[in-house]
């Protein structure tokens, strides 16, 4: 009867993530090889509210690639938080389903969403002359190491759904030209993390938001270590 806490900004989070479970020297039926480098199950799982209340989990064979079957995967755990909750949600996702046709399905049902970017082939020299020339957020927390963070917006489209969207993209990017123990690097060492989101929320709370994504990892632990169910007993 207790309905999943929100967040501040009135949002429920929802949480999906793919956990690997090593179940190397067995025989059970699917297991096979995880991008973690053990054998075992790669099961997708989601957690609803700031308490992380299970929602959905799907068992999935290790060598299963993160993205397949995520679209429905996405619609069928949607439909179950809506049974517990009327509040808007905040789906959050890693790299991994970094698919535009995860944020089709989301914007269709009206969803909002942070999913991390992977970069792919876009180049981070790039992206740092982006931040340079436009961003006006720039910090230096110490000598050597400046952090630029602001947005920008591309233009994508959904093949499976045949639909075009504008997203925003936010942004932080990290030049280290001194390392954390006062060594100077020869050449900078730059680091780049993008986000597609439809929040109108500030720069800073986007990635704030993105990187409290980041206890799921204890949800999983849970699951896996307190509850004992790494490897299955069946």
């Amino acid at each position: 009867k207790k309905p999943p806490t929100a967040l501040a900004n009135g949002l429920v989070p929802v949480d999906i993530d793919v956990t690997p479970m090593d179940n190397s020297k067995s025989k059970k039926e699917g297991v096979s090889r995880t991008y973690k480098g053990f054998d075992g199950y790669a099961p997708v799982m989601a957690y609803i509210g700031t308490e992380g209340y299970a929602i959905n989990f799907e068992l999935r064979e290790g060598k299963q690639h993160c993205q397949k079957g995520t679209v429905e995967f996405l619609q069928e755990t949607i439909k179950l938080c809506h049974k517990l909750t009327d509040k808007p949600l905040l789906i959050r996702l890693d790299s991994v389903n970094d698919s535009i046709d995860n944020v089709a399905v989301l914007m269709d049902i009206g969803c909002f969403f942070i999913i991390k970017r992977n970069l792919r082939r876009e180049s981070t020299d790039d992206w740092f002359e982006t931040a340079k020339q436009y961003c006006q957020h720039v910090t230096s927390p110490r000598d050597g190491k400046t952090i630029y963070i602001g947005s920008d917006w591309k233009t994508v489209i959904s093949k499976q759904f045949n639909k075009e969207f504008t997203l925003r993209t936010g942004y932080e990017i990290t030049e280290r030209t001194i390392d954390k123990y006062g060594q100077f690097n020869l050449v900078p060492d730059i680091e780049v993390e993008t986000w597609w989101t439809n929040l109108g929320d500030p720069d800073e709370e986007i990635i704030r938001l993105y990187h409290a994504h980041g206890e799921c990892e204890q949800f999983h632990s849970e699951v896996k270590t307190d509850m004992d169910l790494e490897r299955l007993p069946s």
